[in-house]
């Protein structure tokens, strides 16, 4: 299945297999799209398995390789008045676990 929605005032395309990020505060982890449902408002995805480059550097350039896990769990996540995709369940202006579309992206912020 794919979708266009309108978020934000801009035109998304969101397809099954595409790449996801999960931000938590400030650090991100890699997920993928695997089931679109409810006309493209709720996304299920799965956690990505990261794995360093050769160059990565943890206080420096953090650069990653990302493959599927099939082991990981199905999380989902509910599109908001506000326009962020949020995991179901959490409140309205909950931006700790929210999940942006596109790319994905692994890091974790050295300073915590």
């Amino acid at each position: 299945m794919i979708y266009e929605k309108e978020i934000k005032g801009e035109t998304i395309t969101i397809k099954e297999g595409m790449g996801a990020t999960k931000s938590v505060g400030s650090d991100c982890y890699p997920y993928t799209i695997v089931k679109i449902a409810n006309n493209g408002n709720e996304l299920h995805a799965k956690r990505d398995n990261s794995i360093p480059t050769d160059d990565c550097e943890y206080y420096g350039n953090q650069s990653y390789t990302y493959t599927p896990n099939t082991d990981s769990e199905v999380e989902i996540f509910t599109l908001r008045k506000n326009g962020y995709f949020v995991k179901k369940g959490k409140p309205l202006n909950y931006y700790w676990d929210s999940i942006s579309l596109g790319a994905r992206r692994y890091y974790r912020n050295p300073s915590f």
